[in-house]
């Protein structure tokens, strides 16, 4: 199985990325394939991976817009494409700021999911 996740090089990023994200109602940080994962209400709306965040639950409209300011790709899932689960770079700390919008609206709808 690749490694998708190096904590020595995103632990700061990591920490940023918590910063807010746990202070959310009803978050909690698990492991899953290897990667910090966050769920709402028990549902998976991010991980983190080397360089980048993967969004689980992007509302269509949310990801179109996401599209136009990201590249994105899709997560890969050992060798399995899964392009419902779009990825974008996270390298800084300033990138955190332009994908909050887009976290933030996948953690909604995870959350309003039944």
């Amino acid at each position: 199985m690749p490694k998708y996740y190096t904590d020595q090089s995103m632990q700061n990023l990591r920490a940023a990325f918590e910063k807010v994200v746990l202070q959310w109602p009803q978050v909690r940080a698990k492991k899953m394939f290897g990667c910090p994962c966050y769920q709402a209400g028990g549902k998976l709306f991010a991980l983190l991976v080397n360089n980048g965040v993967v969004l689980t639950h992007l509302p269509q409209g949310e990801l179109e817009a996401l599209g136009m300011k990201a590249m994105l790709t899709s997560f890969q899932a050992s060798e399995k494409d899964v392009p419902a689960w779009p990825q974008a770079a996270f390298e800084s700390k300033a990138d955190l700021s332009a994908l909050l919008p887009f976290i933030r609206a996948s953690y909604l709808s995870a959350l309003n999911q039944p």
